[in-house]
């Protein structure tokens, strides 16, 4: 599942920015399996932010679709980015950091239950105590 479609670049960003960015070979249409490269690298990173405070992949992902669409449309511009390409790259990452330190919530993501993915202990009820042990 992806955090943004085909059709979420397009309705943000257009559809002849996208055939600008994606048709290498010249026949007027988007290249989906370019468009799904970059939406993946961009599943990756948010995957990679928020797994310690969510539970992947996130769902719904209403909150995150902004940050995957701009992060895609970054990786679709590659080298050629504008300036407003990359401030809004910029404010995604942001965002991802704001998410992964706690600052800023997800409102309909479910949260891990607070594992530090540390082994976890759990002692039954104690035998011996001063009272018990009092006599040897």
């Amino acid at each position: 599942m992806s955090y943004c479609t085909q059709q979420d670049l397009i309705d943000r960003f257009g559809e002849d920015e996208l055939i600008q960015l994606t048709d290498r070979n010249d026949l007027g249409m988007i290249d989906s399996a370019m468009v799904d490269a970059a939406t993946n690298r961009s599943d990756n990173k948010i995957d990679r932010y928020c797994r310690d405070r969510y539970i992947l992949p996130l769902n719904p992902a209403v909150d995150v679709l902004d940050i995957a669409c701009d992060l895609s449309r970054f990786y679709l511009y590659e080298d050629n980015t504008t300036e407003e390409v990359e401030k809004r790259r910029d404010q995604a990452l942001t965002d991802l950091r704001d998410i992964a330190t706690g600052r800023q919530k997800l409102s309909a993501a479910i949260a891990t239950t607070g594992s530090s993915g540390m082994p976890e202990f759990q002692t039954g009820t104690r035998v011996f105590s001063r009272d018990t042990l009092d006599g040897f």
